[in-house]
């Protein structure tokens, strides 16, 4: 079997040769290291988006200016009900593999801009782009797999996109009925979205994640959350599309969430010592689901016999549900350690993950 091919009889519920071991497309840079890695079965992850956006009627101005002696770009949007601009800095920390860090100013800064945003948000429209993942999986050949992503999750839309979340969590208790408009308006474009999504030519498709119980707390995960993760599912059944989600954090007070989600694949689980959950604690909370695992980054910076062992006991965690797990890379890995932590794993999946 190709890579490709290793990966998706996983997530189809087959039978694969061994664990497959994975990477997104940013992992890595084109050298004899990562040929090597592909040439002897890591599968790339190349990560599209299956829909094209517009916004007719709000005007996007980008310009780049210099505050305190560093580059920074100044967005504005000029929406029907007003404008908004946000600030944004970024550096890349390392040229090899693209890693950035970036610090966003949020569109949100006063309750004046509650109508802006709103505005925003209405005038949205999309179109499916199903023709140009199409040809990107034919161009990148049976080495990728291509997968898509689509939120469902307006609540971190509001946090992450517009707000912040210390805004966020002050207006929630100063002026929710504000907010939640907003929630209203992004469940609704949402709609529109995962409905197209449904219909992409790819496997899988993400529809949010990173979810931090210990902030967000019950009631925002129970009513504002699951039924959106319901509700996109039921649209993704219509079409056979597999639903994920990117679950890299601490997960053990989210197990139930995960289990009614509708989830098909908990992706990026990132297990002990990374996180609250051990493996086989994952496979056995969620029997019915793939879990396209995170290699725990942290162990990258470990000689590589460790990586080796830590890989070997991951493999054995899963025991006899190997035939549900992927191995996979979704965060950055320390700088120049890649070629060599990867081919390890890779060779760990291939001796000890073979498929009974």
């Amino acid at each position: 079997m190709t890579p490709r091919e290793q990966v998706e009889r996983v997530l189809r519920g087959g039978k694969a040769e061994y664990v497959p071991f994975t990477a997104y497309e940013n992992k890595t840079t084109p050298c004899d290291a990562e040929r090597w890695l592909r040439n002897n079965g890591m599968c790339v992850v190349y990560r599209v988006d299956s829909l094209k956006t517009a916004s007719p009627n709000v005007k996007v101005r980008i310009s780049e200016f210099e505050e305190y002696g560093t580059r920074k770009m100044l967005v504005e949007y000029e929406t029907p009900a007003g404008k908004l601009t946000k600030k944004s800095q970024y550096q890349v920390l390392d040229t090899a593999t693209g890693a950035l860090w970036h610090e966003d100013e949020k569109l949100w800064k006063s309750k004046e801009d509650y109508k802006s945003i709103a505005a925003l948000i209405r005038d949205r429209e999309y179109d499916p782009a199903y023709d140009a993942v199409i040809k990107k999986q034919k161009f990148l050949g049976d080495g990728f797999i291509v997968r898509d992503g689509c939120s469902c999750d307006p609540i971190h839309e509001l946090m992450i996109t517009y707000m912040g979340i210390e805004n966020f969590i002050m207006e929630w208790n100063d002026n929710r009925d504000e907010v939640l408009k907003l929630y209203g308006l992004l469940v609704a474009d949402g709609r529109k979205r995962y409905k197209l999504a449904a219909g992409s030519p790819t496997v899988m498709t993400n529809v949010g994640g990173n979810i931090v119980f210990d902030l967000l707390g019950p009631e925002i995960v129970e009513k504002y959350m699951l039924p959106n993760f319901l509700e996109a599912k039921e649209e993704f059944k219509k079409t056979g599309k597999l639903m994920g989600a990117h679950m890299d954090a601490n997960n053990k007070l989210l197990i139930d969430f995960i289990s009614r989600s509708g989830l098909d694949v908990v992706e990026a689980f990132t297990p002990s010592p990374g996180t609250d959950m051990t493996l086989r604690e994952g496979f056995d909370a969620w029997p019915d689901k793939i879990i396209w695992a995170n290699f725990p980054s942290a162990v990258h910076l470990r000689p590589d016999n460790e990586v080796e062992s830590t890989a070997e006991r991951l493999l054995a965690e899963a025991g006899a549900d190997k035939g549900r797990l992927i191995m996979g890379i979704t965060e950055d890995v320390p700088n120049g350690r890649w070629p060599a932590t990867f081919r390890v794993i890779l060779e760990a999946c291939r001796k000890y993950g073979k498929i009974v």
